[in-house]
Order: C-alpha cells, then sequence, then structure tokens
C-alpha cells in the first residue's frame, strides 16, 4: 500500500510553492477562528483545525494513486476548502445577521424557531461557511474568482448541496493559467472524508465530558463516535473498529454504518460518472475492537520493530530449530503475518500457523503470504471457545501438535496471561518449546538523562493502558511456572545502542516511543487526568527524539525473551 502521509501537501510544495505558501499561511487565521465554534456548540464533535487536518488526512488515502493526475490548483482547493468548510461554525453575530439575508433557507422557518440561532447555524453552516469565504477572501489572498468560486463549492460540497447540479459543480473549471478544476470530485472527497472523521481521537474527553452532557441525543451521538476506536482506509475497504461493549451504543453504530454507506456509494457514482478519477475502495465493513491498533503508522511501527528485534530473536529461533527439519510453529499474535514470514523464512519447517484476533489482517496476510508452509487464521486466544477453533485449525492443516508456539508481545495486552499461557501448553508436542517475548520496562534506561525526559516518558508509558503491561517481562519465570512450563531460561534480557549507532537509536525510538502521543489523544475520551500528558508529551517528544538518537546516549530498553518446554501431558490432555 503506498505512503500516503502528506500527499497532497508534498506536491503542492513541489509544483507550486507559491499557492503551498497561500495555504500555510491561511492555517494561521483559520486555526484561531475555527476553535471560536465552541462558543455556540460546546457539546459538539471537534470542529477544530485537528478536525480538517483529520480530512485532509482521509482524502490524501482515498486519493491514492489518483495524485498523478491531479494539478497543483486542485490540490490548493482541496486543502483550502478542507481547512474552510466548518468556517460558518464559528461565525460572529454581525457575520451571522449579514449572511442570513443571503441564504435561501427555503421553508426551514415554517417548523424551525427563527430565534434559535444555534440550530440555524448548525442546519445551514455548509452556506455561512461559503459566505465566510467570499467575505474574506483577501485575507486568505485566493488568487483569482475561479479559485474563490471553486474553493466556496468545495467547502459548500462537504453536506447537503447536489453534486450532480451541473451549475453548482461543473465537470470542469478552467483557470486563468489554463489548469483545470474537477469539481465535483474535489466536493465529493471533501463530503466523504467528513462523514469517516467519525472515530475516538475527534472526541478528545478534555474537550468534552460526556457526563457533562445533558441532551441525551448529543450523549449518545458522543457515544457511539467513542465506540468507534478507529476508521481506517484499506485498497480495497474502509474499516470501522468498533468497541461493542455496550449493545445499546453498538446498535446506533450500525445505523450510523448505513448512513456513512450511502455517501461513500454516492460520492463514488459522482466521482466515477462525472470526473476522470475513482475511488477503488468499494465496500465498509465493521470489526470487532480487542484493545489492538491496527492503523497504517502502527504497521510501519511494528515493520520497524520487527527489523530492531531481529538481532535479538534469530540466535534464539536458530537454537530452538537446532538444525532440525520438518518443523510445524503456531505464531499467536501474528498481526498482517509480516514478521511471522520474515521471522521463520527457513527450510526447517513444514507448517506455520498464523494467528490473530482481526480479520482485516488476516485477510491481507491470506493475500499476500500464505503459501504450501504458510496459512493464517483469525483466531482470538482469549475467547472462551479458542481451544475448539485451534483444534478445527490444526485438523484442516493435518497438525497433531506444535514443535514451536511463538507468543510475542500478546500476554501484555491481556487481562489473564496465565489463562493464555496454560490454554496453549497442550498444543506443545512432547519436545516441543515456548518461546515468549514481552516488554520489561523495568530494564529500560538511558544515559545522559540530566533533565529526566527519558524517565518521565517511562512513567507515562507505565500509565499507559494501551501500551499493556510494560513490566509483564519482569513476572514471566513466575507466570510461566504457574502455568506447567518447565526448563525455563531467558534467552535475552535488553535491547542496547550506544555511540554513533544512529540509526538502531532511530529503531529504538520508533518502536518505543512513537505511538505514545496517541495513545494519549486517545486517552482523553476516559480521563481529563491526560490532557496534562498529552500537553508535556507534544512539548518534549522532539527534545526526547534528539536526546534518544545523539551520540552520546546509551539506551537499554527491558525486552525479555524466554524458552520453555511443556510439561508432560498425557496424549487425552493434548490440544488434539
Amino acid at each position: 500500500m503506498m505512503d500516503t502521509n502528506y500527499l497532497c501537501e508534498q506536491k503542492l510544495k513541489r509544483e507550486n510553492p507559491q499557492l503551498h505558501k497561500r495555504v500555510a499561511d491561511s492555517v494561521v487565521c483559520v486555526e484561531r477562528m475555527l476553535v471560536k465554534y465552541q462558543n455556540i456548540f460546546p457539546t459538539y464533535t471537534d470542529h477544530t483545525a485537528l478536525h480538517s487536518i483529520n480530512i485532509i488526512d482521509f482524502c490524501n488515502r482515498l486519493i491514492g494513486k489518483n495524485i498523478d493526475q491531479m494539478n497543483a490548483d486542485e490540490i490548493y482547493v482541496l486543502l483550502m476548502g478542507a481547512y474552510l468548510h466548518d468556517s460558518g461554525m464559528g461565525i460572529t453575530m454581525s457575520d451571522y445577521e449579514n449572511f442570513r439575508k443571503k441564504i435561501d433557507f427555503g421553508d426551514y422557518f415554517d417548523t424551525h424557531d427563527q430565534e434559535n440561532i444555534p440550530d440555524i447555524i448548525r442546519d445551514f453552516h455548509q452556506e455561512f461557511s461559503g459566505e465566510y469565504i467570499k467575505k474574506y477572501t483577501e485575507i486568505f489572498d485566493i488568487p483569482s474568482q475561479e479559485h474563490l468560486f471553486a474553493i466556496v463549492q468545495v467547502a459548500r460540497g462537504h453536506r447537503k448541496t447536489d453534486l450532480w447540479d451541473t451549475k453548482e459543480y461543473p465537470e470542469e473549471i478552467c483557470l486563468p493559467n489554463g489548469n483545470k478544476i474537477h469539481l465535483p470530485y474535489l466536493a465529493a472527497l471533501i463530503r466523504l472524508a467528513d462523514e469517516l472523521d467519525i472515530a475516538a481521537d475527534r472526541n478528545l474527553q478534555f474537550l468534552y465530558d460526556a457526563e457533562m452532557i445533558d441532551n441525551e441525543y448529543s450523549k449518545m451521538e458522543f457515544k457511539k463516535h467513542q465506540a468507534i476506536r478507529q476508521l481506517n482506509v484499506n485498497e480495497d475497504s474502509l474499516v470501522m473498529i468498533v468497541d461493542r461493549s455496550d449493545e445499546n451504543v453498538y446498535q446506533g453504530v450500525l445505523e450510523l454504518k448505513e448512513k456513512l454507506n450511502q455517501t461513500f456509494q454516492e460520492c463514488r457514482k459522482v466521482i466515477r460518472e462525472r470526473t476522470p478519477y475513482r475511488i477503488v475502495q468499494r465496500e465498509i465493513l465493521i470489526q470487532p475492537y480487542n484493545g489492538l491498533f491496527l492503523g497504517q503508522a502502527e504497521m510501519g511501527r511494528l515493520a520497524v520493530q520487527g527489523k530492531l528485534l531481529s538481532e535479538y530473536e534469530q540466535p534464539v529461533y536458530q537454537k530452538v530449530m537446532n538444525g532440525r527439519s520438518g518443523l510445524t510453529l503456531l505464531d499467536v499474535g501474528c498481526n498482517n503475518g509480516w514478521k511471522t514470514k520474515m521471522r521463520f523464512l527457513s527450510e526447517n519447517f513444514k507448517k506455520i500457523i498464523g494467528i490473530d484476533c482481526l480479520n482485516p489482517l488476516i485477510e491481507q496476510a491470506q493475500i499476500e503470504l500464505k503459501d504450501n508452509v504458510f496459512s493464517f487464521y483469525t483466531c482470538d486466544v482469549i475467547d472462551a471457545d479458542f481451544t475448539e477453533n485451534l483444534r478445527r485449525i490444526m485438523q484442516q492443516e493435518k497438525i497433531d501438535a506444535f514443535d514451536i508456539i511463538h507468543c510475542s508481545f500478546v500476554l501484555m495486552h491481556t487481562e489473564r496471561p496465565e489463562d493464555i499461557l496454560k490454554k496453549l501448553r497442550p498444543f506443545l508436542a512432547e519436545d516441543g518449546k515456548l518461546i515468549v517475548i514481552e516488554a520489561d520496562d523495568m530494564e529500560s534506561s538511558m544515559v545522559p538523562d540530566t533533565k529526566g525526559l527519558f524517565q518521565k516518558f517511562l512513567e507515562l508509558l507505565l500509565n499507559d493502558p494501551y501500551a499493556g503491561k510494560r513490566t509483564i517481562g519482569a513476572h514471566l519465570p513466575q507466570l510461566l511456572s504457574d502455568s506447567g512450563y518447565a526448563d525455563i531460561k531467558c534467552e535475552c534480557s535488553k535491547v542496547c545502542s550506544s555511540g554513533k549507532a544512529k540509526e538502531k537509536k532511530e529503531q529504538i525510538f520508533e518502536t518505543y516511543c512513537s505511538f505514545l502521543p496517541e495513545d494519549l489523544l486517545l486517552l482523553g475520551k476516559e480521563s481529563k487526568k491526560y490532557q496534562h500528558d498529552w500537553e508535556w508529551v507534544n512539548q518534549n517528544f522532539d527534545k526526547l527524539h534528539e536526546q534518544m538518537t545523539g551520540d552520546e546516549a546509551v539506551i537499554s530498553m527491558g525486552v525479555k525473551i524466554y524458552t520453555c518446554r511443556g510439561e508432560s501431558i498425557s496424549k487425552g490432555q493434548r490440544g488434539m
């Protein structure tokens, strides 16, 4: 999958630095203006510049390979429309009185109160945004009337307007410089991206507290957004990661998904029939949330982690394989299968089974990596029917028991790791080995740390529930022993780097530090106490990076790798 981070921004800067500067200059004004919506709508989901940035990110992912066809003016109009599409939510009263004279409200006031200004602004904020852009066009330094018309229409197009109207949204607008803007494409992108920004990170608890909302409708809307932990744009689908713990909220999410799907299919059709562009994703899927993230940034972090730990893992794997052939292996928590294949691509293995709780990852692994040796299945080790499900997989693959069971950074994300270990033990062959890899931040250190940045970071990491049990590695010997394993050996305790090994230090920073800012943002939905932590990380993240990757830094990060064997188990007790 192509890298879409800052896709439009980078191309605009390369091809037209002047337009890129106009966008950058406008953002300063927009950022100060957008926060004013909170004065009118204190309990609404986020409509600040953060929301605009999320929309641009979704646009980048939806655009993908279409970027090659887009010219700099189209990108400029898209970015400006994204930043300004909600500008009508934070207008002053004087602008409101002026703008409402220019807006056609139709028969709206036949059934609505003319004095209920918040409702009027909310229901017509796309029109107020259009008027706002036209009034302040000189402040935003919009280069031509054609650009102005396009930006207004794209901003208005994020809701309600008719994208099939050839007058409002002509298929092409010719600019003075000869470039053409495909207005239906840009407006449909904004409309779809705006609807896609529905995940929990748009509803930070330090901006809104659900329990303080006295309107039941607003409270339920807030809870629905909270339940949607992530929305990922894959190559052929959109995947909503949803917390199903509250059935009433989940039913609301299903209704929201149907509404989103209508917008999705309509926007795809507009783009397909009225422009030379395409949206390649075909459907919207729901995947249950299991406490693990699978966003594109997390995928990148896991790839870096794989490279970093390979130096420490491979000697252990070679020792366990011991030159044997015809081996069978179970990789618990295989993710998208990439690390499974990189770790165990060896002639020693007859069959390797990867299992994970997240179906989109398994589907990706099956498409990209499945062969005569590697197979991948959706199977959740914490489910009550795990044993039965794994037995069924083993019967299908004609496997009696596994010579190696591999479990990497799984136990730290479970409530009862000892239950997992006990479930796995019967599936080991008589001479089989379990390999467990877990974090242990009790072993983590860095010198020098004169300002205590690293130590403070470890404290925040320890209190990050999304990061899992960061010291579980220290408890592995006891957990393994209590779960019936024997011959327990520590094969590795730390990942270390010092001196000018900058590449390895960068890998350590990416693996251990990069996810904390996003975690703290998401944790804002649970407690206001994380606001202070998030602010500290934002202020010190670059300083910590510079310190950890500098030549003077000597870094040790606790990573425990243990091997063990199952105690004697009768054939009747085994997984088969």
